[in-house]
């Protein structure tokens, strides 16, 4: 594995059972209920702008994390061995919009923002593709979006 390096990105949480890999592009879907991702935009576009006049916003990385789930913690370890015998009334489902750090993953993809697809409704989705996986070390922003400083993994 290469030398790896720490950053501070803008943070997407993903709905339960998404997730994005180094090398893959993907749509997400965003709804108006999602606040979070227009004050994410804003900050990319700000970044990009404050980088170069005319810097285009996918020269600025993101981090997409999925948001945990009941069967496996943070770190990816199984913490039920028959999921079949949970009851289903107990499983909390958490919105990536009002997500908090607790609820996230320690471990997400860094992601490029590609592109932006309107629908002439406040809905809309996001184009991204990942190219690194990354650590969550720690979270920085909750609100309006999520931001964290996260350790990259190059793989070979």
């Amino acid at each position: 594995m290469a030398r790896s390096q720490t950053k501070t990105l803008p943070v997407i949480p993903l709905a339960r059972g998404t997730i994005l890999l180094p090398g893959v592009a993907q749509r997400i879907p965003v709804t108006a209920a999602r606040p979070d991702i227009p004050a994410l935009l804003a900050n990319v576009y700000t970044r990009a702008a404050s980088a170069a006049p005319n810097e285009r916003i996918d020269s600025v990385p993101i981090a997409c994390v999925p948001v945990s789930s009941p069967f496996v913690g943070p770190n990816g370890q199984l913490l039920i061995q028959d999921a079949d015998q949970m009851d289903e009334s107990l499983i909390k489902e958490v919105d990536p919009g009002t997500a908090r750090k607790s609820d996230l993953y320690n471990y997400g993809v860094a992601a490029r923002i590609t592109g932006i697809e309107g629908r002439g409704t406040a809905e809309f989705a996001l184009r991204v593709e990942g190219f690194a996986r990354v650590r969550v070390e720690k979270v920085t922003q909750e609100r309006p979006h999520f931001e964290a400083k996260v350790k990259y993994f190059h793989d070979e």
